[in-house]
């Protein structure tokens, strides 16, 4: 989980401060660190001071060491992590109270979540016998709004449009059925237009800053899955027949996207892979297929499954991908009903989805060659011979290693030449003293550079096959003369 300036703030909010951070602080840090890191927070020591910048937003911990502002930096990010973690679980369990029992942990301030009726599906527990104000002793006793709360709102509605908000905003609310402390942070959750519900966080113990307008966005897509997938909507299967079309017809993806966006437990940067499962008796017998895509939606928790052309297919959030693969009930799973199949590697881009089926259903076909086989083989090891069969740039574009586009991509987007580096430092049999003659450069300075790359890299740079199949990747980039080296 990415955190902003103001999540971090938020957490050190006990200890002695001093901070500037700007209203429109972004969410993108992914750790801290000492030395200068893009996307991180930077930590130096300065008058006894600990200094956390990012660009020009910046966090003072008086008193405190660098190194010690550090630890308790990278506890921060770890805490969000694990908080994201549970997030997740619940997400897939389908269970919106334990949603709400974790947001106490992030806003420390009552949250309720309402369906589209105004009832009260949850609320945080921890204020079950605290008086917050007279309209949340209401709801806590009889499960719904009062009348009162609702007339005032729909009389105030052209004020602050408070039926028609997409994103989290603040409301201050002066009314007689909530005096005390009556402002409330509040988000709809929408389902392609229709209303599923409404969570808001009610300001009582410490006022609002922009991150939890940022946290409770983040919250808000698990909610409004699961409220999806447990209405009267039929989700699922709205879902299961849009990516499906999206598979078919990716040219459609401008259309289907949006629509997929509130069915999806996902951000439209969460890496993701797709699974390919089939075998003979689905192929034999149609309807075998319905039945083992029930079984597989309660085997595969962490995942969205569609059916396409006789085979069931299984989006996998990346991370936990292996683990998921690895674990004995998708073991017995895939032996019981004879399931074979390919994985492809990580996207986050659901409109490339065509070609990362193709990934996994090329890796699925080489059970034909490798009978004895593992029940799952993985695109990587297959990706070269993938590169030399197919014509299709797209594809083969989404099949390049995933080290060398994530470079590739930031060399585009910040101007630096690391793939030259790495691709100089791999035609050069990795030898450090013809790499720095080859580029000009004196030895020391390439071993910093390779530093900064390995940072980066997920493979192992001894493996020949991980070698010599980026070589291969940079080597059609400069085909599609999308680079110049």
């Amino acid at each position: 989980m990415k955190l902003s300036m103001w999540m971090i703030y938020n957490r050190l909010t006990d200890l002695e401060l001093t901070v500037r951070i700007s209203e429109n602080a972004p969410v993108c840090l992914r750790s801290a660190r000492m030395a200068y890191a893009p996307d991180c927070v930077l930590v130096s020591e300065k008058d006894g001071d600990a200094f956390c910048r990012y660009d020009d937003d910046f966090i003072i911990l008086h008193n405190m060491e660098a190194g010690q502002a550090y630890e308790l930096l990278q506890d921060t990010f770890d805490y969000y992590q694990s908080w994201d973690h549970i997030l997740q679980e619940a997400t897939n369990q389908l269970d919106y109270q334990k949603v709400i029992r974790q947001t106490w942990f992030v806003f420390h301030n009552p949250v309720m979540l309402l369906d589209q009726d105004t009832r009260l599906l949850a609320y945080s527990e921890q204020y079950r016998h605290t008086h917050v104000n007279p309209e949340w002793d209401y709801m806590v006793k009889h499960g719904h709004c009062s009348m009162e709360s609702l007339k005032f709102l729909r009389s105030r509605r052209k004020e602050f449009d408070y039926y028609h908000d997409t994103e989290p905003a603040y409301y201050a609310i002066n009314n007689a059925a909530s005096s005390e402390h009556p402002n409330v942070l509040s988000c709809r959750l929408l389902n392609q237009g229709s209303m599923l519900g409404r969570v808001s966080v009610i300001e009582y113990e410490r006022s609002f800053n922009p991150g939890d307008y940022q946290l409770l966005r983040h919250m808000s897509k698990s909610l409004q899955y699961i409220l999806t997938n447990t209405s009267g909507i039929s989700g699922q299967k709205e879902r299961a027949k849009q990516l499906e079309e999206l598979l078919c017809f990716p040219e459609r993806a401008p259309i289907l996207l949006p629509r997929l966006e509130n069915l999806l437990p996902w951000t439209p940067k969460t890496p993701l892979r797709l699974l390919f499962l089939s075998s003979g008796e689905l192929q034999n017998d149609a309807r075998l297929l319905d039945v083992i895509q029930q079984s597989a939606q309660e085997i595969f928790k962490k995942s969205v499954i569609f059916t396409h052309e006789k085979s069931l297919l299984v989006i996998l959030y990346a991370p936990a991908a292996d683990e998921i693969l690895q674990s004995t009930e998708v073991t017995c799973f895939l032996r019981r009903h004879q399931l074979k199949g390919g994985i492809s590697l990580p996207f986050c881009d659901l409109g490339d989805l065509k070609y990362f089926y193709l990934q996994a259903s090329y890796t699925g076909e080489k059970h034909k060659e490798n009978t004895g086989a593992k029940a799952i083989l993985h695109f990587y090891p297959y990706a070269v011979s993938y590169l030399i069969r197919h014509s299709d740039t797209t594809a083969n574009y989404c099949a390049l290693h995933p080290d060398v586009r994530t470079i590739f991509e930031q060399d585009s987007k910040k101007g630096s030449e690391k793939l030259r580096i790495l691709f100089a430092f791999l035609c050069n049999r990795k030898s450090l003293v013809d790499t720095a003659k080859k580029l000009f450069i004196h030895r020391n300075t390439l071993v910093y550079q390779l530093n900064q790359i390995k940072e980066v890299l997920t493979c192992d740079l001894a493996d020949d096959y991980s070698c010599e199949y980026m070589r291969m990747s940079v080597r059609y980039l400069i085909y599609l003369n999308k680079v110049v080296l």
